[in-house]
């Protein structure tokens, strides 16, 4: 193959990978969901790093996939990278050494360029006035993201304060950590769906102030979301009806 067709393949490719962006997105952040049910199995036969690298490599796939959701200009590709590759390092550090440091480095780099994919993204949702597959998988993606940013927020407050939380039958069960990127990293992302969710099911209770006021905030971002983005759902959709009804009206008064 010669290059100019090895130059189109590629941009085939690109342009396949950009129409699929969000649902790239979603599939890596589901996967992401499904990896951490299985932390605790691996935990049980006592191979605690391989669940470590395990999840740590699915974030880091969610962190990829969202490089590809921004990469619409030069400018934003340069700063998803510069947040990325770094978190990603990062993140996989984490696991092997288990340093204090690497894990606040670590999830404050994850944070920002979430963070960042977030605001793009609803930038994106914003501008998007037809009701389509990419929106609506961008909309899941949003939400779910929302939890992915308060997990590592939770993570932090772990990190920096480790009393932030209070564990319910801690007597029956092994006090869990809720520092992202460990083997139990399924806390701090079960904790935060539960909260953006409003579940609150008990068995971890905030109770440092920075703690508790970040789970309330959740909550309250959760439900402001799910309304906005319902009512917009709705309102393209009575627009998208009304104007395509306007035709046949003005044809059966003629």
């Amino acid at each position: 193959m010669n290059r100019t067709g090895l130059a189109a393949e590629l941009r085939r490719f690109w342009n396949v990978l950009q129409r699929h962006r969000f649902a790239m997105l979603l599939v890596s952040l589901a996967a992401l969901f499904a990896a951490t049910a299985l932390v605790f199995t691996f935990e049980a036969y006592g191979n605690r790093l391989l669940a470590g690298i395990v999840v740590a490599c699915l974030f880091d796939l969610v962190l990829l996939s969202a490089v590809n959701v921004v990469c619409d200009t030069r400018r934003t590709m340069a700063v998803a990278i510069s947040f990325a590759v770094p978190a990603i390092v990062c993140n996989l550090l984490h696991v092997i050494t288990r340093s204090t440091v690497v894990a606040v480095t670590s999830n404050l780099l994850s944070l920002c360029f979430i963070s960042i994919v977030v605001v793009l993204v609803l930038a994106f949702l914003l501008r998007h006035e037809q009701i389509d597959a990419n929106m609506i998988c961008a909309s899941l993606c949003v939400y779910l993201m929302i939890g992915m940013i308060w997990s590592l927020l939770f993570s932090l407050c772990a990190v920096l304060h480790p009393d932030s939380f209070v564990y319910a039958y801690t007597d029956l069960l092994e006090r869990p950590e809720m520092a992202f990127g460990a083997e139990s990293s399924l806390n701090p992302i079960y904790y935060s769906f539960v909260t953006l969710t409003t579940l609150g099911y008990g068995d971890i209770v905030p109770f440092s102030p920075p703690a508790k006021m970040l789970a309330v905030l959740e909550a309250i971002v959760g439900q402001i979301y799910l309304t906005v983005l319902v009512a917009r759902l709705v309102g393209l959709h009575i627009a998208h009806g009304s104007s395509g009804s306007r035709p046949k009206n003005s044809d059966a008064q003629d």
